[in-house]
C-alpha cells in the first residue's frame, strides 16, 4: 500500500471489506486474522512510484513466498512489474480507482484487477453535459489532476455526444500547491469565455477551497457546475455542507443503493466499523468475495486453477456482477446524474438522470493513449 494524504486510512477500509467478505459470519474483523488458514503480509510503498513498487513486489515474491500479490497501483507502473509476475507466474489481484482509462500494456495472464473506474463516470458526465448544455463547457482542475485520464475522459465523453468543443483551465503547479488555491486567473477565464458550464476535478482539502470560493463568487448558482465524482463523498461534502451551493456530480456507486448485496456489504462493513460504508471498502470487498472464490486453489498452490478462475468468474457483489479481467474490460450498466444542493447542513442528493453503458470504443481508448504520452506513477489520491 501507498501513502495517502488525502485519504489516510483508505487501506484500513480495504482491509475491513476485504476481511468482512472473507468471513460473512463475523462483525468484527482484525487484520490477518482471517480464518486461520490466510495471513496478511503488509508492505508500505511510499507514494507508489515503480522503484519502490517493484522492490515491493520482489519482497513479497522472493522472502516472504506470498501466494497472491494484492495492492492500489497505478497502470504506469505496470510494464515495470508484469515481466516480475510472469517470471514467478503468480496471480496479483490489484486495485485502482479508474484514474486512467486500461491500456493494452495491463495484458498478463496472471494480473487481474478491481477498480472504481472514475474514468466511466467522468465520460458519463461529459456526455450528459453535451445534452443538457450543448454549448461549451470550461473544465478546471490543477497540476497534480492534469496528469491522469479524468479530463481527457470527460471531453470523449462530450464528442461522443456529439459535441466539438471544450476550453480547458489548469491551475498552474505554483498556485495549487498544498490545501489552498490560487483561482484568480480562473475566474478572469469565466469572465472572459463565459461557459455554459464549469467542470471540477480536484481532490481532497483542494476539492473543499474550491468550492468555498466557487460560493464566494459571483457566478455561484449563474453558471452550471458538474464536480468529479470524488468531489460529493460523503466526507468531502461533509466540510461544506453549511454552506449554499448546488452542482451536478456523477455517481457510480452508492451506500444508499437498495440491491440486497449493497445493503448486505454496507451493514456488515457498518457494523464491524462503526464508520460509514465507502469506495475503499467496497474495492475491498470486492477482492474479499474472489479471493472466497479461489482460496480452495491458493491453498493447494495450484496456480493454474486458480488463474483458470479468476478469469472465468464473475463475482455478484454491491456493485452487481463484477469480472476482474482486464482483458474483458465492462461497461458500467449505468452512471447516476445527481443533482446535489447543499444549504444549513442540510445535504441532498436527488437523481436527475442516467448514462447507459459508459464504454467507449477500443480506437477512441487508442487514440486517448496516444495523445496522452505523460502521467505521474502514483495512484489517484497518494500525494
Amino acid at each position: 500500500m501507498p501513502y495517502s494524504g488525502i485519504y489516510p486510512y483508505y487501506g484500513h477500509h480495504l482491509m475491513a471489506g476485504m476481511q468482512i467478505a472473507l468471513q460473512p459470519d463475523h462483525t468484527s474483523y482484525s487484520a490477518g486474522s482471517g480464518d486461520g488458514q490466510l495471513q496478511f503480509v503488509p508492505v508500505f510503498t511510499k507514494k507508489g512510484d515503480p522503484v519502490t513498487f517493484k522492490n515491493a513486489v520482489e519482497q513479497l515474491l522472493f522472502f516472504e513466498r506470498v501466494d497472491l500479490l494484492s495492492g492500489l497501483i497505478s497502470y504506469r507502473t505496470m510494464p515495470d512489474i508484469i515481466p516480475l509476475i510472469n517470471d514467478h507466474r503468480k496471480p496479483a489481484l490489484l486495485f485502482d480507482l479508474g484514474e486512467y482509462v486500461p491500456g493494452f500494456e495491463l495484458q498478463c495472464p496472471y494480473v487481474f484487477y478491481t477498480s472504481q473506474q472514475l474514468w466511466q463516470s467522468e465520460f458519463a458526465l461529459g456526455y450528459w453535459a453535451e445534452h443538457k448544455f450543448r454549448d461549451t463547457g470550461l473544465v478546471v482542475l490543477p497540476f497534480y489532476e492534469s496528469g491522469y485520464h479524468l479530463h481527457s475522459s470527460f471531453w470523449e465523453g462530450i464528442q461522443a455526444a456529439g459535441g466539438a468543443a471544450l476550453k480547458l483551465h489548469t491551475v498552474p503547479k505554483e498556485k495549487s500547491s498544498g490545501h489552498s488555491l490560487d483561482l484568480t486567473d480562473f475566474f478572469a477565464t469565466i469572465e472572459k469565455d463565459k461557459p455554459a458550464f464549469v467542470h471540477g476535478i480536484f481532490t481532497g482539502d483542494q476539492g473543499t477551497d474550491f468550492i468555498k470560493q466557487w460560493i464566494r463568487s459571483p457566478y455561484n448558482h449563474k453558471i452550471p457546475l458538474i464536480l468529479v465524482e470524488n468531489m460529493a463523498y460523503d466526507d468531502l461534502l461533509d466540510d461544506v455542507g453549511h454552506l449554499d451551493c448546488s452542482f451536478y456530480s456523477a455517481s457510480s456507486w452508492s451506500r444508499m443503493d437498495e440491491r440486497p448485496e449493497n445493503q448486505k456489504f454496507v451493514q456488515k462493513f457498518e457494523l464491524a466499523s462503526g464508520q460509514k460504508a465507502n469506495i475503499f471498502a467496497l474495492l475491498g470487498y470486492e477482492a474479499g468475495l474472489m479471493i472466497r472464490e479461489v482460496q480452495s486453489g491458493i491453498l493447494r498452490g495450484d496456480n493454474e486453477q486458480v488463474l483458470q478462475q479468476l478469469k472465468a468468474t464473475s463475482i455478484i457483489g454491491p456493485r452487481g456482477p463484477r469480472n476482474f479481467d482486464p482483458m474483458s474490460i465492462q461497461a458500467m450498466p449505468q452512471v447516476d446524474i445527481q443533482l446535489i444542493n447543499m444549504e444549513r447542513n442540510n445535504t441532498h442528493k436527488i437523481i436527475i438522470d442516467q448514462v447507459q453503458n459508459c464504454l467507449f470504443s477500443l480506437d477512441r481508448i487508442s487514440a486517448l493513449h496516444q495523445q496522452s504520452v505523460s502521467g505521474w506513477y502514483n495512484p489517484y489520491f497518494c500525494i
